[in-house]
């Protein structure tokens, strides 16, 4: 999934202002990460796209109290939506960067 993710620069297009991010949850946490920083917040975030008002990727992260995104510095994506394909985690085996967790097609609904 993660290999997907910046493959195709997702991220930037939040930048660019290809993809909105709405928020979908954004509540209180505290847990500890493992690298040992509390998060304040965790938050499920969809990219729409505005020119078909579609979500083309959903993320996760834990927001530091300073407003930095927590643990790997980046978003967690839980989902990807690339042409007709869906993309999300499904614990299988390892893969190269998030060790533990690699996406498969999926048709989208």
């Amino acid at each position: 999934m993660h290999e997907i993710f910046w493959e195709q620069r997702l991220w930037e297009k939040v930048f660019t202002g290809e993809y909105i991010p709405v928020f979908r949850r954004d509540e209180l946490s505290g847990k500890t990460l493992f690298n040992g920083d509390i998060a304040d917040r965790t938050q499920f975030i969809s990219w729409i796209d505005p020119s078909d008002n579609e979500e083309h990727v959903r993320v996760h992260q834990y927001l530091l109290a300073n407003g930095e995104i927590g643990a790997s510095g980046c978003p967690d994506p839980k989902r990807i939506v690339i042409g007709q394909d869906m993309y999300r985690q499904i614990e299988v085996e390892g893969c190269s960067i998030c060790n533990g967790l690699v996406a498969k097609p999926a048709p989208v609904p």
